[in-house]
C-alpha cells in the first residue's frame, strides 16, 4: 500500500459536489505529499432501506450493506434527527450537549460452528466474512477475514457524534436498542447478536459496556434459531467529542482469549513423505540417492535414501524403486498455521549421483507443493491415542509424479540458462489428524511466533462507572452487577481465605491492606447494630479490596507487557517499513528501467511497423510494375515466337534442300571412294614389290657401314672438344705461373737492393762473393724458366699435330662419302623408272654427309687449311691479342722475346686473312 486518504462520508449531500484535492497520507513521504482529486455524491436507489434489510436478515436472507440514507431527516422515539453537514453531527430534537457513541468489535469465539451453515447458504463458503451493523442510517462494516476457524481482522472503533439533551439520552438509546450486529458471508447474513443500548443511558458522565454477546444463527425456513457462538463488543456513550480510551479489561480479555484460542486450535499431526521411485532418467548411467529436509516442521536434519540405486540406460526396467525412502514428521500445530506453512514452503527434493572418485553431483531438484495433501479426500480411521478426547483420526493421501529439473549451466554467459527436465519422482504424501493436542506440548505456532487472535470466551456483562460516590471510610465496595457474582462467605471461610491470602504475598506487587487484621476491634466498637460492621462482611470486604489490588497489579503487568510488545512491534514495523521502502525504491527503479525498455521497444516496433508499411507500399508498386513488365514481355515473347516459327519453317525448307544436295554429293563421293580404293590396292601391291626388291639390293650393307662411320666421327668430335678444354685449362695455368714468376722476380729485386745496402757497410770481398752467388742463382732460375717455355711450346706443337691428324681423318670421311654418293647414283641409274622416289630418299641421306672440302693432298705434305669465316677470324684475333697482353703483363717476357714474336706473327697472319675475306 502506497498511502490512504481520509474522507468524511457524512458530508456527502444530494447536490453535486465540486471535486477537491485530498492529500495522500503515508509515512513514506515526509514533505511533498501527493494529492488525489475526488468528489463525494449521494444518489438515490430503488433498493429497500436499512430496516427492510434488517428484516430480511432476520429470516436468513441477504443483507444490504448500503441501504441507509444518512443525508435525510429521521425520527427516533418521536424525536426529529437531522444531520448537520458542516461538521457531521447528528442533532436530536433541539440539540444540547455533545455526545460520542462508539462501538468496537473486539473478538470472537467458536465461529467455526458456522462453517456448515456457510457451505449451505453462501456461494463462496470460504469467505470473505465480516461483521455489519447499522446505526442512525450509517452502515458500518469490519474488515473482512477469510477463515471462521481463526478469524483475523483489525480491531477498529466506529464513532458517531450526537447532540441531544442529557435527559433524552436514555429515551433515545432505548429506542435504538437493541443494536443488531450481523455476521455476514458476501451478501448473506449467517448470524446476529443483539446489543442492548439502554444500559448506556445512566446518569454517570461516561458509560461503557464490555460484554460477550451470543451470536444466534439466523434460522431458515422451518428451523429454530440456536446460539452457537459469541462476539465480544465494547460500546460506549460519553459526553464530549473525544472517544474514551479502550478499557483495560478489553486487553486482558483479549490476551486470555488468545491463550484459550491457541490451546483450543492446537492439534496433533503426522505428515509422512514417501519418495517411492524414479523413472525416465535422462542420464546413461548413475548411482542415485534422494535427499531433502523440511525445517518448517521442526526438524532441520536432512533425510537421504540408502543404499544408492544403480541406473543403466538401455535396460528393460523403466522405473527404479528407492529403498528406505519413508519419513514421518509428528508435530503439534493449528490447522491455519499448518495450511499457511504448507502453502508457502514447498518441499525441495534433491536427486544426487554418488561417485567413488569425485564429490557427489547434484542432478536436479523437484519441488513438491505439500498443500496438495490438504485438498485430498479424507478417510476416517481408528481412535488416536496421541490426541485428547478420543477423537477419530482423519487420513489424507496424495500420490503423484513430480518433474525433476536441472539447475542449468552457471558458466553460460548472459542473460538466463533455462532448467531442463531430468527425471520424474513418484511422491506419496499422507497427512493424519490425530485430534486435539494435550496441554503442555510445544507447538509450531509458538515456535514460529504466530499471532493468535480473534477467539474470545464468554464473559459476564459488566457496567462500570468512573464517577462513583464514596460514603466515608466504611463505604461499601463498588457494586458489581453480575448474575454470576460470588456470594458472601461466612466468617470461617473469610478467615481461611485471609490466611491463604497472607501466605501468598507473591501474587501482587503491593502489600496486603492492614484493615484485614483489625476487623474484630472495629466490629466490637460498632456493635452488631449495623450489618456492614459484621465480621463476615468486613472479611469479605477486605478480600474484595485485596482482589482489586491484585487485579490492578496484574493490569499494570499487562500494560507493561503490552507496552513492551507494542515497542517491539513498532521496531519491527519500522524495520519492515524501511525494508519495504528499499524494496519499493528498487521496484520503482526496475519499473523505470522496464518502462524505458518498453518505450524503446515500442519505438522500435513503431519504426518497424513504419518500415513494414513503406515496404508493403513499395512491394505493391513493385508488383504492379512487374505485372506490367510481365505482360509486355509476354507480348514480346509471343511476337518473337511467331517470327522464330516462321524463320524456322523457312530454314527447315532450306535444310531439306541442302540435305537432298548433300545426299547426291555423298553418292558421288562414295563412287569416287570406291575408285580410290581400287587405286590404293594397286599402289599397295606395287610398294610390296618394291620393298622386296630393295631388300635384295646392297643398300642395307652400305647403310650399316655409314652408321659405323658416323659413330666414329662423333667419337672424334668428343675427343676434339676434350682437347680444346684441356688447352684452355693449360692456358689458364700458364698465365697463373707467369704471374707467380713476375712476383718472384720483384721479390728478388727487393732482396738484391736490400743486400746492396747491407754490403755498403761490410767488407768489399764479402759483398762481391754474395753478388756473384745472387747472379748465379738468377741465371739458374732464368734457365729453368726457358726450359719450361720450351716444354710449353712442345706441348702446343703436339696439339697442333693432333689437330692435323683429326683433319686428315675428316678428309678421309669426306672421300668415303663421295664414293657412297657415286655408288648410290650408279644404283639409281640401273633401277626401274618407277623407283625414282626411293633413289631420291637415298640421295638425301647421303647428302647429309657431304660437305664442301678440298681434295686431299699427298700423304707427305700437310693438307691446306680450310678457308675460315670472318667471325672465326675475328674470334682468333681477339684470342691472340689477349694472350699477347697476358704475356707482357706477367713481367717475365718482353716484346723482344721469341714467344711474344711468335704471337705477333700469328696476329699478322689473321689480319691478312681478314683483309682478303669478304664481308
Amino acid at each position: 500500500m502506497v498511502g490512504f486518504v481520509l474522507l468524511d462520508l457524512r458530508r456527502a449531500a444530494m447536490k453535486r459536489a465540486l471535486p477537491a484535492y485530498a492529500q495522500l497520507q503515508s509515512s513514506a513521504y515526509g514533505h511533498d505529499k501527493p494529492e488525489i482529486l475526488c468528489a463525494i455524491n449521494v444518489e438515490l436507489e430503488s433498493t429497500p432501506g436499512s430496516g427492510e434489510a434488517a428484516d430480511e436478515a432476520g429470516t436468513g436472507g441477504d443483507v444490504d450493506v448500503g441501504g441507509g440514507e444518512p443525508g435525510q431527516d429521521m425520527e427516533v422515539a418521536g424525536l426529529r434527527v437531522r444531520l448537520r453537514d458542516h461538521d457531521g453531527v447528528y442533532v436530536i430534537d433541539k440539540g444540547g450537549a455533545p455526545y460520542l457513541f462508539s462501538l468496537t468489535v473486539g473478538g470472537t469465539h467458536s465461529l467455526d460452528a458456522f462453517e456448515s451453515l456457510a457451505r449451505e447458504r453462501c456461494a463462496a463458503p470460504h469467505g470473505p466474512f465480516y461483521f455489519y451493523y447499522s446505526f442512525l442510517g450509517n452502515d458500518v462494516m469490519t474488515e473482512v477475514f477469510d477463515s471462521l476457524v481463526a478469524p483475523v481482522f483489525a480491531i477498529e472503533r466506529a464513532s458517531i457524534r450526537l447532540e441531544l439533551a442529557p435527559s433524552l439520552s436514555l429515551q433515545v438509546l432505548s429506542a435504538l436498542s437493541p443494536l443488531q450486529l450481523y455476521l455476514c458471508c458476501g451478501e448473506t447474513a449467517l448470524a446476529v447478536a443483539h446489543i442492548p443500548l439502554e444500559r448506556l443511558g445512566g446518569v454517570a458522565s461516561e458509560l461503557t459496556i464490555e460484554d460477550a454477546f451470543p451470536l444466534a444463527a439466523l434460522p431458515g425456513q422451518g428451523e429454530a434459531p440456536s446460539a452457537v457462538g459469541s462476539v465480544y463488543v465494547v460500546a460506549s456513550f460519553s459526553p464530549g467529542l473525544r472517544p474514551p480510551p479502550p478499557p483495560a479489561s478489553l486487553l486482558e480479555w483479549q490476551a486470555m482469549a488468545a491463550v484459550a484460542q491457541a490451546e483450543a486450535a492446537l492439534r496433533c499431526w503426522r505428515l509422512s513423505i514417501d519418495v517411492r521411485s524414479i523413472k525416465d532418467l535422462d542420464y546413461p548411467a548413475a548411482s542415485l540417492f534422494i535427499r531433502y529436509s523440511y525445517p518448517e516442521l521442526g526438524s532441520a536434519a536432512p533425510f537421504a535414501t540408502h543404499p544408492v540405486v544403480e541406473h543403466v540406460a538401455g535396460t528393460t526396467v523403466s522405473e527404479l524403486l528407492l529403498p528406505n525412502s519413508f519419513c514421518a514428521y509428528e508435530f503439534v500445530a493449528s490447522e491455519a498455521f499448518l495450511r499457511s506453512t504448507l502453502e508457502t514452503a514447498p518441499l525441495h527434493i534433491e536427486v544426487w549421483h554418488r561417485d567413488k572418485y569425485v564429490k557427489d553431483i547434484l542432478l536436479g531438484i523437484a519441488a513438491v507443493h505439500l498443500d496438495s495433501v490438504l485438498d485430498a479426500d479424507a478417510t476416517v480411521g481408528p481412535v488416536s491415542l496421541a490426541g485428547t478426547g478420543g477423537e477419530a483420526t482423519e487420513l489424507r493421501t496424495f500420490d503423484a509424479y513430480v518433474v525433476v529439473a536441472s539447475l542449468g549451466d552457471d558458466d553460460a554467459p548472459g542473460a538466463a540458462a533455462l532448467p531442463t527436465r531430468v527425471a520424474e519422482l513418484r511422491v506419496v504424501l499422507s497427512l493424519e489428524n490425530m485430534g486435539g493436542a494435550p496441554p503442555g506440548l510445544p507447538s509450531l505456532d509458538a515456535r514460529a511466533g504466530a499471532p493468535v487472535r480473534g477467539l474470545v470466551p464468554d464473559a459476564a456483562a459488566v457496567v462500570t462507572t468512573h464517577d462513583r460516590p464514596v460514603d466515608g471510610p466504611h463505604a461499601a465496595p463498588p457494586s458489581t452487577v453480575n448474575p454470576q457474582a460470588r456470594p458472601q462467605k461466612d466468617k470461617d471461610e473469610a478467615d481461611d481465605e485471609a490466611g491463604d491470602t497472607a501466605g501468598n504475598e507473591g501474587l501482587g506487587n503491593e502489600p496486603a491492606s492492614p484493615a484485614r487484621h483489625d476487623w474484630p476491634a472495629r466490629a466490637a466498637a460498632t456493635g452488631p447494630a449495623n450489618p456492614r460492621d459484621a465480621p463476615e462482611y468486613l472479611a469479605a470486604w477486605e478480600l474484595e479490596v485485596w482482589k482489586q489490588e491484585q487485579e490492578a497489579a496484574f493490569q499494570a503487568k499487562l500494560e507493561a507487557r503490552e507496552a513492551a510488545h507494542l515497542a517491539l512491534l513498532q521496531a519491527k514495523f519500522k524495520e519492515k517499513e524501511k525494508l519495504r521502502i528499499q524494496v519499493h525504491e528498487r521496484k520503482r527503479a526496475e519499473y523505470a528501467r522496464l518502462e524505458a525498455q518498453m518505450r524503446k521497444a515500442l519505438r522500435e516496433v513503431q519504426e518497424r511497423e513504419r518500415r513494414l508499411v513503406a515496404g508493403e507500399q513499395a512491394l505493391e508498386r513493385r508488383s504492379a510494375t512487374l505485372q506490367d513488365e510481365y505482360e509486355r514481355r509476354v507480348d514480346e515473347l509471343n511476337d518473337k515466337s511467331r517470327r522464330f516459327r516462321d524463320s524456322l519453317n523457312a530454314k527447315h525448307r532450306e535444310v531439306l534442300g541442302q540435305l537432298q544436295r548433300a545426299r547426291a554429293e555423298a553418292d558421288a563421293a562414295k563412287a569416287d571412294a570406291r575408285k580410290a580404293a581400287k587405286k590404293l590396292d594397286a599402289a599397295t601391291d606395287a610398294i610390296r614389290k618394291l620393298q622386296a626388291d630393295v631388300a635384295r639390293s646392297p643398300t642395307l650393307q652400305m647403310e650399316a657401314q655409314l652408321e659405323a662411320l658416323v659413330t666414329k666421327v662423333e667419337t672424334l668430335e668428343s675427343e676434339k672438344a676434350h682437347v680444346a678444354s684441356a688447352k684452355k685449362h693449360y692456358r689458364t695455368q700458364w698465365v697463373k705461373a707467369l704471374k707467380e714468376i713476375a712476383r718472384l722476380q720483384d721479390r728478388e729485386k727487393e732482396n738484391a737492393l736490400a743486400g746492396a745496402s747491407a754490403a755498403a757497410s761490410a767488407s768489399s770481398s764479402h759483398a762481391l762473393a754474395d753478388a756473384r752467388e745472387d747472379v748465379a742463382r738468377m741465371l739458374e732460375e732464368h734457365q729453368r724458366k726457358m726450359q719450361d717455355e720450351l716444354q710449353t711450346i712442345k706441348l702446343a706443337s703436339a696439339a697442333r699435330e693432333h689437330a692435323l691428324a683429326m683433319q686428315l681423318e675428316k678428309q678421309e670421311l669426306v672421300a668415303l662419302k663421295a664414293e657412297l654418293s657415286a655408288a648410290a647414283s650408279a644404283q639409281s641409274a640401273g633401277s626401274r623408272p618407277h623407283d625414282h622416289s626411293l633413289a631420291a630418299e637415298g640421295s638425301e641421306v647421303f647428302g647429309l654427309l657431304n660437305s664442301p672440302s678440298p681434295a686431299p693432298s699427298s700423304p707427305d705434305s700437310p693438307p691446306p687449311p680450310a678457308p675460315a669465316s670472318r667471325d672465326e677470324l675475328l674470334t682468333s684475333l681477339e684470342r691472340l691479342i689477349d694472350e699477347r697482353e697476358a704475356l707482357l703483363a706477367s713481367g717475365v717476357y718482353a716484346e723482344s722475346d721469341a714467344v711474344v714474336a711468335q704471337v705477333d706473327k700469328a696476329l699478322d697472319e689473321v689480319r691478312a686473312q681478314l683483309a682478303v675475306t669478304p664481308l
